[in-house]
């Protein structure tokens, strides 16, 4: 549900700045806002595929999870805080690129639809987390794949013994 949370706030606010943004301080606000939910979205995936891998473990039995609160608020607390960090980092970026006078070129926006101009920022604070991320959503995602295929194949060996 937090997953699709993020994917819906992330197409609302994409249709809210697609058009040019008058005010600049809205303009920072949806730059700040959308460079905050697609890093969530992919904090979201990765946490999804941790789930997949760790609690589905090599069984693929269904079983009663007795931990679900704690494992629920720490999930949360990754998925919603680790993006936040992140966005702080690259705010400090950008701001430390104008002598901390301004957060954001306003002049230039007409070109980007609000988003950050910088290239420092935009590649230590959204492009190499977002690529950290999917590497180890794919890692995750090639685990969960060998151990299903493991299992399987351990199933059907038990078939054949017992004919």
């Amino acid at each position: 549900m937090n997953f699709l949370a993020v994917l819906f706030m992330t197409q609302l606010l994409y249709v809210v700045g697609v058009g040019e943004v008058q005010d600049p301080e809205l303009c920072v606000g949806l730059a700040f806002s959308l460079q905050y939910m697609r890093l969530t979205v992919f904090c979201w995936m990765l946490l999804m595929s941790h789930h997949i891998t760790f609690k589905n473990n090599a069984n693929l039995l269904p079983h009663v999870d007795t931990s679900i609160k704690t494992s629920f608020w720490k999930f949360s607390l990754i998925g919603w805080c680790s993006p936040g960090i992140l966005l702080c980092i690259s705010i400090f970026l950008q701001s430390s690129e104008f002598d901390y006078t301004l957060i954001l070129n306003v002049t230039d926006f007409k070109r980007t639809n609000c988003w950050f101009l910088s290239r420092k920022p935009f590649i230590y604070g959204y492009a190499l987390p977002v690529i950290i991320l999917l590497l180890m959503i794919i890692v995750s995602f090639i685990r969960t794949a060998i151990v299903i295929r493991q299992t399987t194949s351990l199933q059907v060996q038990n078939k054949n013994l017992l004919r």
